[in-house]
């Protein structure tokens, strides 16, 4: 058996060698895969409707989400070049729908809010087609990971994909002083 200067075994520290290889190819590869598996998992989250297109309606000036789906398609119109939601009713079912809430009692809400008016503002400061007030709006807006901008309050499409999200994961509670106007 040969030995160096000091005395160690060559044998010995060449398998040293070989595991502290491995060890570190092994780690290099775990943090690689929890890297990928992150990123994934972030693109998911954000992204797990592969079947949306962006397009830009008349009435909202601003891109909204459209699905590409046979029973949606017919809630949306192409008028000069742009894309609008053709029945406001329509769309708030389809957003019950979407959420699965009770589609009457989501239009009940949204008619003793606001008369179904996108544009009504409150006497404290709510305003749009569920009578948002401005705190509620953002925090809200930040938990879905939307733009908290208080101005697509009166956004009726903003307001009713916000009103959806709202009754899904909090409940009507939002909603309880007209209560007595919607509830059956």
């Amino acid at each position: 058996m040969k030995r160096d200067i000091v005395g160690r075994n060559y044998k010995a520290e060449l398998s040293r060698k070989k595991k502290i290889i491995l060890l570190s190819v092994f780690l290099g590869v775990m943090l690689c895969s929890i890297f990928f598996l992150t990123i994934l998992f972030l693109t998911d989250k954000y992204f797990d409707n592969h079947d949306l297109i962006f397009q830009t309606p008349i009435i909202f000036q601003k891109p909204i989400l459209i699905r590409e789906r046979k029973l949606v398609t017919p809630i949306f119109e192409e008028k000069e070049g742009k894309i609008q939601v053709k029945n406001l009713e329509d769309y708030l079912t389809y957003i019950a729908k979407e959420n699965k809430i009770d589609e009457q009692l989501f239009m009940r809400i949204a008619n003793c809010e606001s008369r179904n008016n996108p544009k009504a503002i409150g006497k404290t400061l709510d305003g749009g087609l569920f009578q948002y007030i401005p705190s509620t709006w953002e925090r809200v807006r930040k938990k879905m990971g939307r733009d908290p901008n208080q101005d697509l309050r009166f956004d009726f499409v903003e307001n009713a994909e916000t009103a959806g999200y709202t009754i899904r994961v909090e409940g009507t509670g939002h909603w309880n002083s007209s209560r007595s106007c919607w509830e059956i």
